[in-house]
């Protein structure tokens, strides 16, 4: 079933999903991850970033509803989109380090 066709508690259900198979590969406990949803710390960025481009290009969330996950707005969402579509031109670790996690998933 198409995923905006699925009801609120269940989108998040798979946003939450995909969220902590992103926490799983960073190695970082999902609470403390959104606890710390404040946080600029580099790793904390990354995982929200990779989070939020997953919802959007895998699950087809929109911008909206995939920044709200973290309490921030749309602009943010589309900021971290763009941004994570940089990483994985340009930088070859974080394109290997993120390979498992972004297979088959289109970014454009």
């Amino acid at each position: 079933m198409p995923f905006k066709k699925l009801d609120r508690e269940n989108r998040k259900e798979l946003m939450y999903d995909e969220f902590s198979k992103v926490c799983e590969s960073y190695q970082m406990d999902p609470e403390d991850a959104l606890q710390n949803n404040r946080s600029r710390a580099r790793e904390y960025v990354e995982v929200r970033q990779l989070s939020i481009a997953l919802f959007i290009c895998k699950l087809k969330a929109s911008t909206g509803e995939s920044g709200r996950f973290f309490g921030k707005d749309h602009a943010t969402a589309i900021h971290a989109t763009k941004t994570i579509r940089n990483l994985v031109e340009t930088d070859r670790t974080f394109r290997l380090q993120t390979a498992p996690l972004l297979a088959g998933v289109n970014l454009y």
